[in-house]
């Protein structure tokens, strides 16, 4: 089964969601917008063992990153990545 993280009022989830429904594909959905703490530190873990981009690949790109969270996306590039998964 496949596992997808959603959060709301995005396009690109609701896209990927009607695409697996349109493929008769079974997928778990986990939705970090109603279940923020759902995304455990195993799940993370799996994520970053498939990804080449590292951290930067889970919280998105800086040039779409709204100015009053910056500060933020430079504290976590700064974390080791124990601390980032214990953040």
């Amino acid at each position: 089964m496949v596992t997808i993280i959603t959060k709301n009022s995005s396009t690109s989830c609701l896209s990927a969601r009607r695409w697996l429904d349109n493929h008769d594909i079974n997928y778990e959905e986990i939705n970090i917008s109603r279940q923020p703490f759902h995304l455990t530190r195993d799940i993370l873990i799996q994520i970053l063992s498939l990804e080449e981009e590292g951290l930067s690949a889970l919280y998105g790109r800086k040039k779409k990153t709204d100015p009053k969270y910056q500060w933020l996306v430079k504290s976590i590039e700064e974390l080791s990545l124990e601390s980032a998964l214990s953040f």
